[in-house]
């Protein structure tokens, strides 16, 4: 029989083709009958850091060979051999221009030496760039072999003396709104709004006045605020955002201020706070020089990303997705007092995303960055942490110490934020403890691998 040779040649093209693409999707485990997979490398030797990264990353909706459920990982549940190890791309943000890939569960190869310090690789960013985590001082043969407290920078409060005040939970703050409590009592009045005085003819001048007002504390939820007194009147009014069976916590209002105005004023970028400082300490003290021994400025290495310190406060009804509070005059929640962050994590829900330009720091101004920052670089947030691993030793970041986020986490009789804990969990810790910092840097879209496979004895090495 006669072999036509063009449709020999054409079956044997199709064979080699088939061959790459079952073997390329057998190395990045998506091997799930339901993935549609698009093969555009062979290899994964790009010497742009963020290429590399998109070369080697596997999508996190799909079954592969660290995540068995078909839906991919289930960022509620710790990592782990079945639900997530490795590099991996975000899948929201898969067609976008420069789609973010990230590090989970207990792996070894995310480190990067840069600027005479180790770091660990946490995710990229939505403009290219990739986001590091310090992690120490190399050893004496240039290894990135930092354990514990040797992968932190400093020790700090984050904020305060003490924990009393609702703007502690700020990055950077702005007026001090004291945290109190007051007993409960039938023979109080509560009103569901205020007029402060400001003709100095009226007998009541510099005094608030509650309006329409009852003693009925089951009314708290919509009549928050009180003089912990029978007239309804005083100098300074109690605004209570939380009740108990027989006191209330409340913030402070003073000078005509409402519970709106304190809610605008203390998120405001006044004040930087401790661990701001401390962060900031360690760029210009250690980073600059070293990066200035390299013959270049900080801006010829670093993006100024968004660092999300987000406050917003839970604002909708407890049966969707945002549980209401009392900061919200005409209603609220009064038994709990938390932010977006915690909801959203107990839904295993991740965020990458600042939801307003207030709590987006970068170092200049932009349509999205509020341009507060000293240098650019800050924390890492509860949402990257997540991404990371959640609460489980078998996650790279937990170091076995407790270690600051940005991210708040409420605002009960305290104010406190979300942190890495040395038990490996990720939980809440008041603002005036001391805790340590790992400053975080994101490289630009620009910097190339000299050398190294990112292991901790052979890092990439970025000069």
């Amino acid at each position: 029989m006669k072999i036509n040779k063009n449709l020999l040649f054409t079956i044997c093209l199709l064979i080699i083709v088939m061959t790459g693409i079952v073997g390329y999707s057998y190395i990045n485990g998506d091997i799930n009958s339901t993935s549609t997979i698009t093969v555009t490398k062979y290899d994964c030797t790009q010497s742009n850091l963020y290429d590399r990264l998109a070369c080697m990353s596997v999508m996190d909706n799909v079954k592969s060979k660290y995540v068995s459920s078909s839906t991919g990982i289930n960022y509620s549940q710790v990592s782990s051999d079945t639900n997530g190890k490795g590099l991996y791309t975000f899948a929201s943000s898969a067609g976008d221009t420069y789609p973010i890939y990230y590090y989970r569960g207990n792996i070894n190869n995310n480190y990067v030496k840069f600027a005479g310090y180790c770091w660990q690789i946490v995710r990229t960013t939505d403009t290219g760039g990739t986001k590091l985590i310090y992690s120490g001082e190399p050893d004496g043969s240039g290894h990135c072999t930092a354990t514990g407290t040797g992968k932190t920078a400093a020790q700090t409060l984050f904020n305060g003396t003490g924990s009393n005040s609702v703007s502690y939970i700020g990055y950077m703050l702005g007026p001090t709104y004291y945290i109190q409590s007051g007993s409960l009592s039938d023979t109080y009045l509560y009103g569901n709004d205020v007029n402060y005085i400001t003709d100095s003819t009226d007998p009541d001048y510099g005094k608030y006045v509650l309006q329409d007002t009852t003693s009925d504390t089951s009314l708290l939820n919509t009549h928050h605020y009180t003089c912990y007194n029978d007239t309804g009147k005083c100098s300074t009014v109690s605004y209570m955002y939380l009740k108990g069976s027989t006191t209330g916590t409340h913030i402070l209002l003073t000078g005509g201020d409402k519970i709106e105005d304190a809610v605008a004023k203390f998120t405001t970028n006044t004040n930087s706070s401790l661990a701001k400082q401390a962060v900031d300490n360690f760029f210009a003290n250690y980073l600059i020089p070293n990066i200035t021994a390299l013959g270049h400025t900080y801006s010829d290495y670093l993006e100024d990303t968004i660092w999300c310190n987000n406050r917003d406060m839970e604002t909708t009804a407890q049966t969707v997705e945002l549980r209401n509070n009392g900061f919200l005059p005409d209603g609220g929640n009064l038994s709990y007092a938390t932010y977006q962050n915690g909801y959203r994590m107990s839904q295993g829900k991740i965020n990458l995303k600042c939801p307003n330009k207030n709590d987006s720091f970068t170092k200049t101004e932009t349509t999205e960055g509020n341009g507060k920052l000293t240098y650019p670089s800050a924390l890492i947030t509860v949402d990257e942490a997540y991404l990371a691993g959640k609460d489980t030793a078998d996650n790279y970041l937990m170091i076995g110490e407790n270690t600051w986020t940005m991210s708040p986490y409420r605002i009960n009789g305290q104010s406190s934020i979300y942190i890495l804990a040395e038990g490996n969990g990720i939980s809440g810790h008041h603002v005036h403890y001391t805790d340590y910092i790992r400053p975080m840097i994101s490289l630009n879209h620009s910097q190339v691998i000299a050398s190294g496979i990112g292991t901790q004895d052979n890092p990439y090495i970025i000069n």
